[in-house]
């Protein structure tokens, strides 16, 4: 797939996530997504709220999200930007 193509279907679930979003609950989400910038498609910011019952409820995690062009057909690169305890 080309990066038009990952492009476009990254485009296409963006716009099912705004959907989605103007539909729902704003305060019922447990993940904010979006791309970084308008230059690249490609990379996206993202805000995970902590599951609830576990040592990470009520936290807020950053990651970036990168995507190669081969999306959907290879996985993107997820890293989080906040650093995470793992000794809770």
């Amino acid at each position: 797939m080309s990066t038009l193509g990952a492009a476009k279907r990254l485009r296409k679930e963006l716009q099912n996530l705004e959907r989605a979003a103007a539909s729902g609950d704003p305060d019922d989400k447990d993940v904010y997504l979006r791309p970084s910038s308008s230059a690249s498609i490609l990379r996206w910011s993202a805000l995970i709220k902590g599951p609830p019952d576990t040592p990470y409820e009520g936290g807020i995690f950053r990651v970036t999200i990168k995507c190669t062009p081969d999306y959907p057909l290879a996985p993107p690169t997820i890293t989080f930007q906040t650093k995470v305890s793992h000794e809770i």
